[in-house]
């Protein structure tokens, strides 16, 4: 999000069409992206705070019909039940921290995926720029 906003601003200042509108857009982009990094960030620390960011970004991140809809309600389903209640409780986090050597490794197939993800990404935004 904050690329998006930066990128956004460096076009419209370089096509000389920066009205009032186009500036908020930009704002909005930049504060919604340091708030994913701050809210990433907290989830990381297993922050109890971070439950109620990742509800409401995730709530409205509902609206976006189908796949958003998807993800989101997965994302709300995580951090809401039985075990992201466990996950971010006190004996949890004071599991982790007594036991800093064990590391969590994501598989081979969850690697290949998002790779695949990625590159799908990457030439998605190639043809839209082609255009």
């Amino acid at each position: 999000m904050i690329l998006v906003g930066l990128s956004s601003f460096i076009t419209l200042a370089g096509s000389g069409s920066f009205g009032g509108a186009e500036l908020a857009i930009v704002a909005v982009c930049v504060a919604l992206g340091a708030l994913y990094i701050w809210l990433g960030v907290s989830v990381r620390k297993l922050k109890d705070g971070s439950k109620i960011g990742v509800g409401v970004l995730s709530g409205l991140g509902l609206l976006s019909i189908p796949i958003g809809t998807i993800i989101n309600g997965y994302i709300l389903w995580l951090v809401f039940s039985a075990k992201g209640k466990i996950v971010f409780s006190d004996e949890y986090r004071k599991a982790v921290e007594e036991t800093p050597h064990i590391k969590y490794r994501s598989s081979t197939l969850v690697k290949v995926f998002a790779a695949i993800v990625f590159i799908l990404f990457a030439v998605a935004i190639g043809f839209a720029v082609a255009k």
